[in-house]
């Protein structure tokens, strides 16, 4: 069995102005919701799937399915991701911050395979360890865990995260996404300040419609991607 803690501290954010980050132009499809009050924040969210067929191999092809939570200004990005990088399948824990620019993964990226089933877990470690843990694991035997400290804003006080997303990013040709032309995320369970929050989530799609891909719900716990190929 793969394991792989990480431990980071993350800088406090400058005071120069900066503007929101997504959702972004490279998510096709995805759903969105939040805590029914701006003063709650997300203290666990967590999904399963199923990683799909191989698509055809390709080099310089990236997309991935993931989800995750962000904070109010949508500068702070916790998510477990699904990767497939051209010739195999990935999972790993992953954060970004827009400012200052950080970018952090796990430096060992560990491959998984078609049918493996794939669980993820975003968990906030309480108000005075002020950090989550993102955790990704999949039925193979392969878990990863990576703790990411809460960044400060501007105004000196600990973000919140208030946002969580469940999307299929990056475009590729439409022939090389998985010939599935599915994949569906279930399980979904989303926790405000400690309390389970029914998820009111909204579909949305990247403009111009690339190979058809759709965000669809299924149940208030289960949302399905489709494409064409």
């Amino acid at each position: 069995m793969f394991r792989l803690s990480i431990a980071f501290v993350v800088v406090e954010l400058c005071s120069s102005v900066v503007f929101a980050q997504d959702p972004a132009p490279s998510w096709l499809a995805y759903a969105a919701t939040k805590c029914p009050f701006e003063h709650q924040k997300i203290t666990f969210m967590s999904a399963s799937w199923t990683v799909p067929p191989l698509p055809p191999l390709s080099d310089n092809v990236y997309f991935t399915p993931w989800f995750g939570i962000e904070t109010s200004d949508n500068l702070n990005l916790l998510q477990p991701v699904n990767p497939w990088n051209g010739s195999n399948w990935q999972i790993y824990p992953e954060y970004y911050q827009w400012v200052p620019s950080n970018n952090v993964q796990p430096a060992v990226l560990p491959a998984t395979q078609p049918g493996a089933r794939i669980r993820g877990h975003v968990t906030f470690n309480g108000v005075d360890a002020q950090s989550y843990i993102v955790s990704i694991a999949d039925s193979l035997g392969t878990t990863l865990n990576m703790t990411v400290d809460v960044q400060r804003g501007s105004d000196g006080k600990f973000k919140q995260f208030t946002n969580a997303y469940v999307v299929f990013e990056h475009h590729a040709h439409c022939s090389l996404f998985p010939p599935s032309r599915h994949l569906q995320f279930d399980g979904i369970h989303i926790h405000c300040d400690g309390h389970e929050v029914t998820p009111h989530w909204r579909v949305a799609k990247m403009e111009g419609d690339i190979c058809n891909m759709t965000a669809r719900i299924v149940e208030r716990d289960a949302i399905e991607f489709t494409w064409s190929t």
